[in-house]
């Protein structure tokens, strides 16, 4: 099970692009967790990248410790009510805590 990094504290990650197939999105983020980060953010654009909670789910199974979330996913392209329920699920996979990232977006 993954342990929370809990919130205090300074905490460092990466963020990466779901520009690739999602298992090697799932690699990149492995290969964070093994080099000690703290947290993975995956660029969410529908419109130009693979789906976002489809990566986060498998570098959700790849991983054990690292927080995941979109980074930064878009309130309007993406309904409010879907995106929540995403990133509850997304808790559900061995590990969690998820972060939700929510902005203005990539594309």
């Amino acid at each position: 099970m993954r342990k929370s990094t809990g919130m205090s504290g300074v905490k460092i990650g990466v963020w990466l692009l779901a520009d690739q197939p999602a298992r090697t999105v799932a690699a990149r983020a492995r290969l964070a967790e093994s080099v000690g980060l703290d947290f993975v953010g995956i660029t969410d654009g529908q419109m130009i990248w693979r789906d976002v909670w489809v990566c986060l789910t498998a570098a959700g199974l790849a991983t054990e410790r690292v927080m995941l979330g979109p980074w930064v996913t878009h309130p309007i392209t993406r309904h409010p009510t879907a995106t929540a329920s995403a990133r509850c699920t997304l808790d559900e996979l061995p590990g969690g805590p998820a972060f939700l990232g929510i902005a203005a977006g990539d594309d």
